[in-house]
């Protein structure tokens, strides 16, 4: 990733993360509507047949699939942006309900890891002494190590940078 002067700030690492979702809202609300016409053509032939009692579990059957995507289109609310500028990695995290986590990490004394865990087949941890932070917990596993050979290269770049080029001797 190029360096990017804004405000008289270099960024050398400007991350975006955002859960993936294969199909779009506009495309959802065309999805239930030929489901609900599936619906009601079952329906009509259940009352026709005298099964009336069917349609009221294609109902809820209908009203529970709309539930599990609007559950799902919240979550995908979710995001977590990283930026690494001449003085500080910073990671911010925006839930799905809208609370904001933020934190600022010493790039010099960073440390970046891919862990293979069992659970998650791996985990993606920043470090700093005894603060740690998770990256990227709604990335598939392959975008986490594509994540980690970004974030690692840049840290690296940053940290063997000519000091006279932006950062200070401290």
């Amino acid at each position: 990733m190029a360096t990017a002067k804004n405000n008289n700030i270099a960024h050398h690492f400007n991350a975006a993360l955002f859960p993936h979702r294969s199909l779009k809202p506009q495309h959802f609300s065309k999805l239930i509507i030929g489901l609900a016409f599936i619906c009601l053509l079952a329906s009509i032939r259940f009352i026709i047949i005298g099964a009336w009692p069917v349609v009221v579990f294609l109902a809820l059957d209908l009203l529970a699939l709309w539930f599990a995507f609007y559950l799902n289109y919240r979550r995908a609310r979710a995001c977590e942006f990283i930026k690494l500028t001449d003085r500080t990695l910073t990671i911010e995290r925006i839930s799905a309900s809208g609370q904001t986590e933020s934190w600022s990490f010493e790039p010099y004394w960073s440390s970046l890891k891919l862990i293979h865990d069992p659970h998650y087949e791996n985990r993606l941890e920043l470090s700093l002494h005894q603060q740690k932070v998770i990256l990227g917990k709604f990335l598939s596993p392959k975008e986490r190590e594509q994540l980690f050979k970004s974030l690692s290269e840049a840290l690296y770049r940053w940290k063997n940078k000519p000091i006279s080029s932006g950062r200070s001797e401290n």
